[in-house]
């Protein structure tokens, strides 16, 4: 939707407003995950949470959206469901349903794939999520249809949402000290897992659950 006002008398004084369309339903605003709606999951609060093996473990295909505590995108609630929202460490590590737990760092380092075997060629509204890089082959080979949804800065009035279809960052169990957890991150124009330490009170991740 694009709203244009214009003042008579003065020149090139249009302004322009545009408004992004949210579906949460499988398959509408977020397409092309590999998801179907047949496929292993289980269903918490109303949230249809699919599930693949990997790594000799059960893992989430879609992030976590468990509404108890986390952000979402742009603090538009509507954009949980599509994206998954955004916890603090300490939220994680008590967000994940029954049964389901954070992934340690040792777990994601034992999965046997280039980042481009998690990633997946996933499209929001009418937008590719990971940009095409040539040394970085998209199969989603693993299933777990990994998408850039970016993190969240919490240590201000208002979130600061960043790297947004750029990065895809996740919380592992592993603590790295009294402040600090360590994470697991894709980037779009590399083919590795990289892990590095978050602060745990102010960085905000999207969450994997594992079994």
């Amino acid at each position: 939707i694009a709203c244009y006002a214009f003042a008579t008398g003065y020149y090139s004084t249009s302004a322009s407003k545009a408004i992004k369309i949210i579906d949460p339903s499988l398959g509408v605003t977020l397409s092309q995950t590999g998801i179907s709606q047949d496929d292993n999951h289980i269903t918490v609060d109303g949230t249809d949470y699919f599930y693949t093996e990997a790594g000799g473990l059960e893992w989430f295909r879609n992030n976590l959206a468990v509404s108890t505590s986390g952000i979402p995108y742009l603090n538009a609630e509507i954009t949980s469901a599509v994206l998954g929202r955004y916890y603090t460490w300490e939220e994680a590590s008590t967000a994940c349903p029954d049964g389901w737990r954070l992934p340690s760092t040792d777990e994601w380092d034992a999965l046997p794939f280039s980042a481009g075997d998690l990633m997946v060629n996933a499209y929001f509204l009418e937008d590719r999520m990971w940009e095409y890089w040539p040394q970085v082959p998209i199969t989603n080979a693993t299933g777990l249809a990994v998408i850039p949804a970016g993190y969240a800065m919490t240590g201000f009035a208002t979130p600061v949402f960043k790297g947004f279809e750029d990065y895809a960052l996740f919380w592992t169990s592993t603590e790295a000290g009294d402040e600090q957890a360590v994470y697991c991150y894709l980037f779009e124009e590399d083919n590795d897992i990289h892990t590095a330490k978050g602060d745990k009170a102010s960085l905000a991740l999207s969450v994997r659950c594992v079994r």
